[in-house]
């Protein structure tokens, strides 16, 4: 909470004509000056920040924008703990099949190691590391689908539905109530729009999940026969990338900034 009071007394926004300016510390301190000219400046002063800091530093809008800043250069060393700590945070049950999935990948590595040139050794831990991280992202965006509260089921919506087209075709409904009711009626049609994207959206990453799972089980299979002698390709093209834009709730900044320094990493290579 601390970090957003701050973040809020200090805030920069654009002013034309003076750049990227502390407004809020700028009129704090015209208020302190007309205080000594009338002591009711400091009580105004006193009150509108009493106001607009708790307001700011308790706005979701505003907190996501300052959490934003902190990755928003996330260092490529620091990707391996911000990607623990995003871990750390899910259900027991896709914490073990990420381990399950990452225990088979070390174990191509150290097959890798035994025979594979130096050459490829390098290269097999990145493109593991990718498919891993591929796959910690799938799981978050499973768990943010999965965890928001569906109060009513497709079912229970489709009969509301049912009920509500029934009731706008009663011709003796009065004006005021059929207007409220076909409002009622395009909220849960939106309600069941939503609820059968979110399905889809589940089953897709979970198709991601089951592929990427299988790649890493061919790859281990691959390892056994020709004992690293050939380059290890880890390729995933999974459509559901269009669908991640905001499955990661309040995590999104950090995969952000860990897709970001992956990328710098890739560069560098």
């Amino acid at each position: 909470m601390l970090k957003y009071l701050k973040e809020a007394f200090w805030i920069r926004p654009e002013v034309p004509g003076l750049g990227r300016a502390p407004v809020n510390a700028l009129l704090l301190g015209a208020m302190v000056a007309l205080g000594f000219v009338h002591p009711g400046f400091w009580l105004l002063g006193l009150g509108l920040e009493a106001i607009y800091m708790p307001l700011m530093a308790t706005n979701p809008r505003f907190r996501m924008a300052v959490d934003s800043l902190r990755y928003r250069d996330l260092p490529p060393e620091d990707t391996h703990a911000e990607r623990m700590r995003l871990l750390v945070q899910l259900p027991q049950a896709q914490r073990v099949r990420f381990a399950h999935l990452a225990k088979k990948c070390e174990r191509i590595l150290r097959l890798r190691g035994e025979n594979a040139d130096e050459y490829f050794i390098e290269d097999d831990k990145l493109a593991l590391e990718r498919l891993q991280w591929l796959f910690l992202k799938r799981l978050l965006s499973q768990r943010g689908l999965s965890e928001g509260s569906i109060e009513q089921t497709e079912s229970m919506l489709a009969a509301q539905k049912h009920d509500l087209e029934a009731d706008l075709a009663r011709t003796a409904l009065a004006d005021d109530l059929r207007a409220t009711t076909r409002e009622t009626l395009g909220i849960v049609s939106r309600r069941l729009e939503n609820l059968e994207k979110r399905e889809e959206a589940l089953e897709q990453i979970a198709g991601d999940l089951a592929r990427i799972e299988a790649r890493v089980d061919l790859a281990l299979e691959e390892t056994q026969i020709r004992r690293g002698r050939e380059a290890l390709s880890t390729d995933m093209d999974l459509p559901s990338d269009m669908l991640e834009v905001s499955y990661y709730g309040e995590d999104e900044q950090t995969v952000r900034a860990i897709d970001r320094a992956l990328e710098q990493i890739d560069r560098e290579q």
